[in-house]
């Protein structure tokens, strides 16, 4: 059977980006078999269900990989509260008309919602990609809609199976990811699927399927059909060389974050590639000391034999005959093994403390627990450690975060889960703001410092009570909240502090009223006492 011109000039693509990017593999099944066993293997050598744990002798960079994912999902992921929030790119006035506030409050609060939903897979699928990034430097996210449940969706893949290239900005917009499957899947995702003999085929027979997603070169604008969306997407199926299925993307569904990279490379490199060699260091004298351990338990045996020799054996528990000539006695004995345990523990724990470093877990571990700390001191630490996480999150702000919620706001959009824009935003173009604690942490210097200048204020004001007039109290107060990331749902606009200021007004203004007439009143009541006492007495 002919292969379709299509299929075939996918497959061949397929095959040139799995030859470029087999250099950065070779470090990467060292990092496979010593930080992430259960990654799928870049050899295609193992099967599932295999132990994949055979060779890994210490876990010290498994664990510190753990930890790092751990502590950045609990900044990026957290699902029990709001990272990031949604502004307008423009006059900052437009951040604080209510309207606004109120739409973006919306806007941020439904996009969080669905991250937050089970169904979607968000959390599961961040930290699989958090593990990936700490271990190999890349990972790759798929977020697509659910047509049936209508909800979002997202699942990570394993960075053996996908391969991708960057745009003139350095962005990653073409992948091809390889899905291994069998005839039966293969027919129960595309049910037209035929071909010459398909019939005589066992229905568990392994096949793989090409997906193939990347700019459209030729599209006709205006039209939004499946085959002229800015990206297209193409199903191949790679033994027989078919197009399975053929439609577009709007916006790119895959998200590719990396640790970091060098200006002439595509793929990056994560914390694990920087203590490479340590790792395996340590995994070589670990087997050492096990191996010396077990000796030492169960040492090797000389006695002596009766006129034959044997070449000497060192494994635990073994024996080595002797010629009774060259023996001092008769009585078996156990060969004598030295070893220096101490120096071999000490060069393994600098190791280990060199690994953990590379992962960033001994800030993670920053506050220590004393027996007298005060709040403030906590929170100085606390502080201190967020703003270090701060730069360790902004390629994955930007490479994961900010295309994520873009999309998924594209999305909801189109599902009709977001309401329509206040009229004043037309034409405006909206940004992805971060209200996480690291976020927090790197406005809290600028937010101590206005606390600490209307501090000073207070006992010069006491003496000159005028000095309080330098300050727009108002602006203060709006200021301090934006820096802090408070929602704005709490916070009063202008126009509605106004609002409240002139009903005080009005009604300070009706007491002062209703004050002064209360002498009157009584006065006249007075006079009037007066006079029917007078009458009376006439």
């Amino acid at each position: 059977m002919d292969q379709d011109p299509k299929a075939k000039q996918i497959i061949t693509e397929f095959t040139r980006m799995q030859s470029e990017r087999s250099t950065y593999e070779t470090a990467w099944r060292d990092i496979r078999v010593y930080v992430r066993p259960n990654a799928v293997d870049f050899s295609g050598s193992q099967s599932p269900g295999d132990d994949r744990s055979t060779r890994m002798y210490d876990g010290t960079a498994m664990l510190a990989n753990c930890d790092l994912a751990g502590e950045l999902h609990a900044d990026l992921f957290n699902p029990a509260q709001r990272s990031f929030g949604i502004e307008v790119e423009g006059p900052a006035e437009l951040n604080r008309d209510g309207d606004v506030l109120a739409w973006c409050e919306t806007v941020a609060d439904a996009i969080f919602a669905e991250y937050s939903d089970d169904r979607s897979m968000f959390t599961a699928s961040g930290h699989e990609a958090l593990l990936d990034v700490g271990s190999f430097g890349n990972a790759v996210v798929l977020q697509e809609w659910d047509t049936d449940e209508r909800h979002l969706i997202f699942q990570t893949f394993a960075l053996a199976y996908c391969f991708y290239e960057l745009n003139k900005n350095g962005q990653v917009d073409k992948l091809c990811r390889m899905e291994p499957a069998t005839l039966r899947q293969v027919l129960q995702r595309f049910p037209e699927t035929t071909w010459e003999g398909i019939d005589r085929e066992p229905k568990e027979k392994k096949f793989t399927l090409l997906h193939m997603v990347q700019p459209r070169e030729d599209r006709e604008y205006g039209r939004e059909d499946g085959m002229n969306m800015p990206f297209s997407s193409c199903w191949v199926l790679r033994e027989k060389g078919i197009v399975l299925k053929e439609g577009g993307y709007v916006s790119f569904p895959y998200h590719c974050p990396r640790w970091s990279k060098t200006s002439d490379e595509t793929y990056g490199r994560g914390p694990a590639i920087n203590c490479l060699a340590e790792i395996r260091m340590l995994q070589r004298q670990q087997w050492t000391v096990i191996r010396a351990a077990e000796k030492a338990v169960d040492p090797p045996l000389v006695m002596p034999s009766d006129g034959f020799l044997m070449p000497y054996k060192t494994s635990p528990g073994s024996i080595n005959y002797v010629d009774p000539s060259y023996a001092t006695d008769d009585i078996v004995r156990s060969l004598e093994h030295t070893g220096n345990f101490p120096v071999t523990f000490e060069m393994m724990q600098q190791e280990r403390e060199y690994i953990r470093k590379c992962f960033y877990t001994d800030w993670m571990d920053e506050i220590p627990k004393v027996e007298r700390q005060t709040a403030r001191e906590i929170d100085v630490l606390t502080e201190r450690k967020l703003n270090k996480m701060a730069p360790l999150l902004g390629r994955l702000q930007t490479e994961l975060m900010v295309p994520m919620i873009q999309r998924s706001f594209e999305l909801l959009m189109r599902a009709g889960f977001i309401p329509p824009a206040p009229a004043i935003l037309e034409g405006m173009t909206l940004k992805v703001s971060y209200v996480s604690a690291s976020a927090r942490a790197q406005a809290a210097g600028e937010v101590s410092a206005m606390i600490l200048y209307g501090q000073q204020l207070v006992p010069i004001a006491q003496a000159q009570p005028d000095v309080l007039d330098a300050i727009d109290w108002d602006a203060f107060a709006q200021e301090l909240a934006i820096k802090q990331r408070i929602s704005s749902r709490i916070r009063r606009t202008p126009e509605a502090i106004a609002a409240i200021r002139d009903q005080r007004a009005q009604q300070e203004q009706a007491q002062a009223l209703a004050g002064a007439a209360e002498p009157v009143s009584k006065a006249v009541l007075n006079l009037a006492q007066a006079g029917q006492a007078g009458g009376i007495a006439a």
